[in-house]
Parts: C-alpha cells; structure tokens; sequence
C-alpha cells in the first residue's frame, strides 16, 4: 500500500491498488447485478441535475465515460434520455449487456470513442 500526504488539498492519501479494468470488474461483481442496478438508479441525483440544463427527450443524447455498472445510463434512459455509457471494465459491460440488453453502454477508452463528431448533447 503506498501513502503519501497531498499538499494542494490537504489530505492523506492511500492507494491500496490500481484502477485497473480488472479493479473495476471486481468493484462492480454484485450477487444480484440486476436489482442492485435498479436499486442504485433510484437514486435521482444526476437525473434532477440533468433535468436542470435539458429537456428530458429522447432526442437528447448523453454519454457517461466510465458508466461503471451502467445505473445512471440506465435511469437516464427511464427518465426520458437517450443515454450511453462506455467503461474499460469489459466483464461489467458483459453484464449490462446481459441484464438490460436495450442499453446503449460499451466496452472502450472515453479518450478513443468511435461516434461521430458532435454527436453528444452533454457529457
């Protein structure tokens, strides 16, 4: 484990391990991936926020660079949107893919995506 104290925000900081994609698939292996992906999306949160700067319409694409276990791209899509999602952590995607076939998420880099230009309203 390294520590080491960050000046700039005053804080201690602990990396127990790296991010990897492998990290990822880990943090988001739930027993019951489905409902704990319902569960979550109950929380509106980005909904309300979203729902502040855009019209809730189908026509409004969303993209979510690291969707994680897809509960905002999926509460999104309920609330109106035309959202996606894209993530590293591909046996996640598999996943999403599996327990909600009609969202739009993918395996892939944020920094390397294949739409086309402009193709998001908001990010």
């Amino acid at each position: 484990m390294e520590k080491y104290y960050d000046q700039k925000n005053k804080r201690l900081v602990f990396i127990k391990e790296q991010a990897s994609a492998d990290f990822w698939d880990k943090h988001w292996d739930f027993k019951n991936f489905k409902e704990e992906v319902k569960e979550k999306a109950k929380d509106d949160f980005v909904c309300k926020m979203t729902k502040k700067y855009l019209i809730s319409s189908s026509r409004v694409k969303i993209l979510e660079g690291g969707c994680g276990d897809g509960h905002f791209v999926y509460s999104l899509n309920k609330d109106g949107y035309n959202a996606y999602g894209i993530d590293y952590a591909s046996q996640t995607i598999k996943k999403i893919k599996q327990n909600f076939p009609k969202l739009q998420v993918y395996e892939g880099d944020i920094r390397k995506i294949d739409f086309p230009k402009n193709f998001f309203d908001a990010y």
